[in-house]
């Protein structure tokens, strides 16, 4: 080494020095690509986590209850229900030259063939024993409104699926409101029919009382029955066309097993005993207390058919969401 000249030794320090640069700089690219991966790393955790993000956003949020969804289908579609509604009554009005007015004359026209065929059996005993020559048609006109009501609310409802078969396969929209628009359009036509009848009986001196203001009240245990049985019915005919026929034949025999046309204290054991389980009764003697006897109905008897008509309503709303992508297939 001491023979070494001053040059030989400056190229090996310098040579030393190029290889600790070398050496350092190969560690500090290692020490980039390792950062770069880390970071690269750490984007692509961001991504997925910003993706993943996204998509659960972008998931339908869970099925409300289904006691929900008539509800929220109500407000979401209220505009379709009432053009829907409107254009019911206006088609039912207008379906003949005099369709309003035939709508009206209808249920009188009932009326007065059951006031002309039984008003000699029971005319003077249905109100105390006041011998009143508008009594029993009021007693009769009052039943008549309520199963006027509950028949039209359950024939419609049997058809409302089927009847509507195009606008399903075509229009995207909740089945369920169907039934909704057409028990509205139902419950005005009954309403409309109270009305005429009040302003009749007023004309002759059979002026309402206070207590027709019950009359919300005595509508919403009829309503709920007719409108369970009508969708339960509506379900079924789409599979099961033979139940039009069979229905209007089933109405008739409960009509005449409900006191519409008679008082119940002129029937006999057992059948006076039995016919109080029928849920339309409570309904039928609410309507006569507030149009024939002018006081409050009786809440025991309506929460009674209000039970049976909430317990029809369940049941129809658990076929209905079992079967509705059926229904579309079948019609």
């Amino acid at each position: 080494m001491s023979g070494e000249s001053p040059k030989t030794q400056m190229e090996i320090h310098q040579a030393n020095q190029a290889n600790d640069d070398a050496l350092l700089l190969r560690n500090a690219l290692e020490r980039i690509q390792l950062l770069e991966q880390q970071l690269q790393q750490q984007h692509i955790s961001e991504k997925a986590s910003e993706i993943q993000g996204v998509i659960s956003r972008s998931k339908p949020p869970p099925e409300p209850p289904a006691f929900l969804v008539p509800l929220q289908s109500i407000w979401k579609y209220r505009y379709f229900i009432r053009n829907w509604v409107y254009r019911d009554l206006l088609s039912r009005a207008v379906r003949s030259q005099h369709g309003l007015i035939w709508m009206i004359l209808s249920p009188l026209a009932m009326t007065a063939v059951y006031v002309f065929a039984f008003s000699s059996i029971l005319g003077g005993r249905v109100v105390n024993g006041e011998n009143n020559s508008f009594v029993y048609p009021l007693y009769i006109t009052s039943g008549l409104i309520a199963w006027n009501l509950f028949a039209d609310l359950l024939t419609r409802g049997m058809g409302v699926f089927a009847e509507n078969s195009t606008l399903m396969k075509k229009i995207s929209f909740p089945r369920i409101i169907l039934p909704i628009s057409m028990s509205l359009s139902a419950l005005i036509t009954s309403l409309v029919a109270c009305a005429v009848t009040i302003f009749l009986f007023a004309l002759v001196g059979q002026f309402p009382s206070v207590h027709i203001l019950w009359l919300p009240v005595i509508i919403l245990p009829v309503a709920s029955l007719a409108i369970g049985i009508g969708t339960i019915l509506g379900t079924f005919v789409v599979f099961f066309r033979d139940l039009v026929r069979i229905v209007p034949i089933l109405l008739q025999v409960v009509f005449w097993l409900t006191p519409i046309v008679y008082t119940i204290d002129s029937l006999k054991s057992p059948m006076k005993e039995l016919i109080v389980y029928n849920p339309m009764v409570p309904v039928i003697a609410s309507y006569r207390d507030v149009f024939v006897y002018h006081k409050s109905p009786e809440f025991l008897g309506l929460l009674f058919s209000l039970l049976i008509g909430l317990v029809f309503q369940i049941i129809s709303t658990f076929i209905f969401f079992k079967s509705r992508k059926e229904i579309v297939d079948a019609l």
